[in-house]
């Protein structure tokens, strides 16, 4: 009978503190400060969180580009690396990766390069040795494309431009 009552008393226990230490993460997750970056007009935003990796332009004085994971974000700086606090009032362009674009280069570089040496491999096998003109101009517009399409992989939030973007800290525990 002993048994059973301290196994009842552990099961509670546990149960308390897996209750207390849920209802901190809770806490601390749901009261977090969320940076949006917006542009007037549209209703596509960017939101950084903790953790989030961000890549920006970062003038104060000299220009210079920020890449990092975002560990705190306050009313008026933000904590990158654990180290590196920088303002957001100098924040003047936020670099968001597209997915879509960055992929699609890859696979059309990829795919040209693997024809171009498919194309390749076959003159050497067959008996004729000569490749056309026709074998080296496909590989090479698939190739010049991916590369063509480096600038549009980004999209910018350009933040000096004040009637067009905006850059704000909400607060989410409030």
């Amino acid at each position: 009978m002993e048994r059973k009552e301290k196994a009842k008393m552990r099961y509670k226990i546990l149960t308390i503190i897996v209750v207390f230490v849920l209802s901190m993460i809770a806490t601390d997750v749901f009261s977090q400060r969320v940076l949006v970056a917006r542009k007037y007009g549209s209703k596509k935003n960017e939101k950084y969180y903790a953790g989030s990796p961000i890549f920006f332009k970062y003038c104060d004085g000299d220009c210079y580009k920020v890449k990092g994971v975002i560990t705190k974000i306050d009313e008026e700086t933000i904590l990158l690396n654990y180290d590196q606090e920088y303002r957001l009032e100098y924040i003047k362009t936020i670099y968001v990766p597209l997915k879509v674009v960055s992929r699609s280069q890859v696979l059309a570089a990829g795919g040209g390069a693997l024809y171009l040496g498919l194309s390749g491999l076959n003159s050497l096998i067959s008996e004729d040795a000569n490749m056309e003109t026709l074998d080296y101009v496909i590989p090479g517009a698939l190739i010049a494309a991916s590369v063509a399409t480096i600038p549009l992989n980004k999209r910018r939030f350009h933040l000096d431009k004040k009637d067009k973007y905006t850059l704000e800290v909400l607060d989410l525990g409030n």
